[in-house]
């Protein structure tokens, strides 16, 4: 298993190959649907605009040259901007083999290091009880529920903030 940064060596094709394969699962994600290739290329383009601009952290976690994994810090803007976002996906034959734990140890990690929050966060949709388990794991703790948030295969979920202590 390999961590590494996101690349410019990295494909928008193969970046949208991973994300649809969540899609597909019919996941516990904020979206629905897979991305064009073109909004795939934008947001690739932006995101190396906002790493070179310390706004952002995008680690990929890779196996046999495939993308199994990826977790990602987000700077707020404006007067959140001394707060960061979380995220992490990780493929599911590759979930429960301890990979979240430690993409979200080295991006929390480097997130202090280099980005040097005030608050660092992340949220999570309240039927992803393992993911939740992860994070409470890791050190985040509950700080907000938005109920019925979120519409997934038809019905609505709540989801839950939580903060690192």
């Amino acid at each position: 298993m390999l961590l590494r940064d996101l690349s410019p060596k990295d494909s928008a094709s193969e970046l949208r190959a991973f994300i649809a394969s969540f899609v597909k699962e019919g996941a516990f994600i904020s979206r629905d649907e897979v991305p064009s290739m073109k909004e795939q290329k934008e947001w690739l383009k932006g995101q190396f605009g906002k790493m070179k601009k310390g706004e952002a952290i995008q680690i990929i976690a890779e196996s046999g040259g495939r993308i199994v994994g990826k977790a990602s810090a987000a700077r707020e803007s404006r007067k959140e901007r001394n707060n960061v976002e979380l995220g992490i996906a990780v493929l599911p034959t590759f979930r429960g083999a301890s990979l979240g734990k430690l993409m979200l140890q080295n991006v929390i990690a480097r997130v202090k290091t280099e980005m040097k929050p005030k608050n660092i966060a992340l949220a999570v949709l309240e039927p992803n009880k393992r993911a939740h388990a992860l994070y409470r794991k890791v050190g985040f703790r509950d700080f907000a529920r938005f109920p019925n948030w979120l519409l997934h295969e038809g019905k609505y979920y709540d989801k839950i903030y939580l903060i690192l202590r």
